[in-house]
């Protein structure tokens, strides 16, 4: 029986949950969401990783004009600038707004970008990749490609088609070597997919993979999964790209006992999914270091602790 690694927690133990974490090019500075457990909204913290104890620290000064509510961080390699999820309260549409490294500047707050979240860059940081659940989405949510300076929609929809039918598609993960390659939590728009009542229901997502080039075409990650109806077997959510494009992870509750991680070898024809860590941790929303062999993600210290950040050494599976 393969022993699975255990994370190391990071983050001090608070009266808040930690949530979706991000990871820069040096590997010295986490940035993840902090929401209190009593209620209010919710904040970014930043860490140094790379230290003993890291004390974190408000990603924005007090002073700056940020939205109350701040969340859905990502860090670009090349430009250190940060992307986000902002609104009036926890409660309230997003937007998506870009800020330096240090968060003493916001760079732009994109107009008309009300109803995208999860923005995540390119490689080169000249596009942002967001699921978009705007009203004009088609279908909605999609995933779209915006210009990253001036906020316009470059592409409407990444996810493109599954056969005959149109793709729902969320949370991307863009792959460092093709910014129109993603990976993504989706589902076709097909009748029967579930049993729920038409339309798109988070739960019932695969991780899926597009063609990389238009026309886009979308295929399930595994190769095994059904499309003509839902099999909870191959659920994932989340995914996240290794620095050389070549692993996947994602989150998944197909255990029946919480959410887990697994790694997906997408160079190797007759690779399946590969839990990493186990589930009682309740770990979510990974993403690698830059040297690939560790992961940055949020989990349960213990099964009625709220979440914290942790990392986790995946080298031996690699």
């Amino acid at each position: 029986m393969t022993t699975l690694p255990t994370p190391q927690f990071i983050s001090p133990q608070t009266d808040s949950s930690q949530y979706r974490p991000a990871i820069d090019a040096s590997a010295t500075m986490a940035i993840y969401e902090c929401t209190p457990i009593g209620g209010g909204d919710t904040k970014l913290y930043s860490l140094d990783p790379s230290q003993t104890s890291p004390q974190p620290q408000p990603f924005f000064p007090a002073s700056l004009d940020a939205p109350n509510s701040r969340t859905r961080a990502d860090i670009c390699w090349s430009t250190g600038d940060v992307a986000l999820n902002g609104a009036s309260a926890n409660n309230e549409p997003v937007s998506v707004l870009t800020a330096n490294n240090s968060g003493s500047q916001i760079i732009t707050r994109f107009s008309g970008s009300t109803g995208w979240s999860y923005p995540q860059w390119s490689a080169d940081g000249s596009t942002l990749t967001v699921m978009n659940a705007a009203p004009s989405a088609s279908p909605r949510p999609c995933t779209s490609q915006v210009d990253s300076r001036s906020g316009t929609v470059t592409i409407a929809n990444l996810d493109g088609m599954n056969g005959s039918a149109s793709m729902y598609g969320g949370m991307p993960a863009v792959n460092p070597n093709n910014a129109l390659s993603i990976a993504y939590a989706g589902q076709p728009q097909a009748s029967g997919w579930h049993g729920q009542p038409p339309g798109y229901q988070q739960d019932y997502n695969y991780i899926f993979v597009n063609s990389g080039t238009g026309p886009f075409e979308s295929a399930p990650l595994e190769p095994d999964a059904p499309t003509t109806a839902f099999d909870p077997a191959y659920q994932g959510r989340a995914p996240a790209w290794s620095p050389d494009g070549r692993y996947l992870v994602f989150e998944s509750n197909r255990l029946g006992s919480g959410y887990a991680l697994f790694l997906f070898d997408t160079h190797d024809p007759s690779a399946q999914a590969v839990l990493l860590i186990d589930s009682s941790y309740g770990e979510q929303h990974a993403k690698f270091f830059p040297d690939g062999n560790s992961l940055i993600l949020c989990a349960r210290p213990s099964p009625s602790a709220p979440m914290a950040i942790a990392t986790l050494d995946i080298s031996s599976f690699l």
